[in-house]
């Protein structure tokens, strides 16, 4: 289990490995992002009921950041999520947690990543692109996914501190 974590992490995280390198769709820019949530955007802006996304947008931060509840750790920037994007904090995709939070933590089985995304509305047959704040957890996102369909997900690697820093960003918050 530990040489899959690490060589699918690797891939994810695009860190040197012995792999070919990704597709250019497996690796989300600031542009391709604008796009993708755009007409969510312009549907809200509009008062009206927001389409879905073409690929799911999964947000692996913490739920009360997502939510626009907590605070952001990076000061400067508000808390909130791109519009149509889902909550998924990376956190659920783990099992054996300790009393000292992810201490001793591996990746929950396949049966249970399945439940997971499920009952986080995610269809894990259609296309995904992971975001979290900073581009970290996102590959733990889709690592889950990974042993789930045997298919690598795109990751944002801007994630929000990119999002969240760029003028004029559309940012949902539900507080």
């Amino acid at each position: 289990m530990v040489n899959t974590v690490t060589a699918a992490t690797r891939v994810c995280c695009l860190l040197p490995t012995a792999f070919s390198p990704l597709p250019s769709r497996q690796v989300y820019s600031l542009a391709d992002m604008q796009a993708l949530v755009a007409p969510v955007a312009s549907a809200l802006a509009a008062g009206e009921p927001a389409p879905a996304l073409v690929t799911q947008v999964l947000d692996a931060r913490p739920g009360g950041r997502f939510r626009g509840a907590d605070p952001e750790p990076r000061k400067e920037l508000p808390s909130g999520h791109m519009p149509g994007s889902t909550s998924m904090p990376f956190t659920q995709v783990y099992t054996g947690r300790g009393a000292a939070g992810l201490d001793g933590a591996t990746l929950a089985p396949r049966e249970e990543l399945v439940a997971a995304f499920a009952s986080a509305g995610v269809d894990v047959h259609s296309p995904v692109v992971c975001s979290c704040g900073s581009g970290l957890t996102a590959c733990i996102l889709a690592l889950a996914l990974h042993e789930v369909t045997g298919q690598l997900a795109a990751v944002y690697d801007g994630s929000w501190c990119e999002w969240a820093a760029t003028p004029g960003a559309a940012i949902v918050s539900d507080v």
